[in-house]
């Protein structure tokens, strides 16, 4: 059985007509604009806060945006933190975890004819 195009004659695309936003989508679109705002907000505030002077951060009320912007308080904490050391510690670690999930994934491979389905040989006994 064969089948053929048959072609469209006549046919016009017409542009379908906007319809309206429904109140209940609408209002579903303000609830997660306004959630989304009161989540977001404090940690700008918090990524703001880092760039001001502790002097500016005290002062009532605290201003949004920083005067003057420094870099004064990243200084402090990489100063006093070993940053570094933590993130290669965090490196090291991960990778001793991928490299034994990968070999336990390969030996689990082998005893295995397929996809986590064991193969019946005759010498092995059902349990």
């Amino acid at each position: 059985m064969s089948v053929r195009a048959v072609p469209r004659t006549g046919a016009i695309a017409l542009p379908r007509e906007r319809r309206p936003l429904p109140v209940r989508k609408f209002g579903s679109y303000v609830l997660l604009a306004v959630v989304s705002i009161l989540v977001a907000f404090p940690l700008l505030l918090a990524l703001s806060y880092s760039f001001m002077s502790e002097s500016e951060i005290a002062t009532f009320p605290p201003p949004v945006l920083p005067m003057h912007p420094s870099l004064d308080n990243y200084q402090k904490v990489l100063g006093a933190i070993p940053i570094v050391r933590y993130l290669l510690n965090s490196f090291i670690v991960s990778t001793a975890v991928n490299s034994s999930r990968r070999a336990s994934r390969r030996t689990r491979s082998r005893s295995s004819c397929s996809a986590g389905v064991r193969c019946c040989s005759s010498s092995s006994s059902a349990p």
